[in-house]
């Protein structure tokens, strides 16, 4: 086994750090998909009697990229099947 020189470190790719926050944003927006989940129109674990057309309007954007986002990666991109 090579040691580590100081050269590798420095053929690394760059961090993208915007993806990082991205992320980020994301993981905040996991929480109020969650709440609005007890008031969309779907069949779910809690739900409220009272339901929302804009909380299910939240719950069908976010389920369009919230995932993708979670996958993907510069290294492994997210391919959609």
């Amino acid at each position: 086994m090579s040691p580590v020189t100081k050269s590798d470190a420095t053929t690394r790719p760059n961090r993208l750090h915007y993806l990082d926050w991205l992320r980020v944003l994301a993981m905040f927006s996991i929480f109020f998909f969650h709440n609005a989940r007890f008031f969309d129109f779907e069949d779910w674990h809690v739900k409220n009697a009272e339901t929302s057309l804009g909380s299910d309007i939240l719950i069908e954007f976010f389920s369009l990229w919230m995932m993708p986002t979670f996958l993907s990666s510069p290294e492994r991109p997210y391919i959609m099947p």
